[in-house]
């Protein structure tokens, strides 16, 4: 993961990261109880989970998580890089 952002002088936003999954990594679906997430889909392909529901993702999707909502990402045969967002 890089970091490209953190909360020090950020309004709003808490991170922004670049993630590279392995093939076939899982992040599972969990919870954002106070804040909100932004997923950009930059290569690869996966599948991605919002509130119990799975997709297909590939390069250029996008999704976002709002507060109090779950979500989860599965990287597929060619693994996922994404960006996260995190306000």
């Amino acid at each position: 993961m890089f970091q490209y952002l953190t909360e020090n002088g950020q309004r709003n936003i808490k991170f922004i990261s670049r993630l590279e999954l392995e093939p076939h990594t899982v992040i599972g679906e969990h919870l954002h109880d106070s804040d909100e997430e932004f997923y950009l889909v930059l290569e690869g392909d996966g599948k991605g989970v919002l509130d119990g529901e799975s997709f297909d993702l590939e390069a250029g999707d996008a999704f976002v998580c709002k507060t109090g909502h779950t979500h989860g990402i599965t990287a597929g045969k060619k693994g996922l890089t994404f960006l996260a967002v995190l306000s």
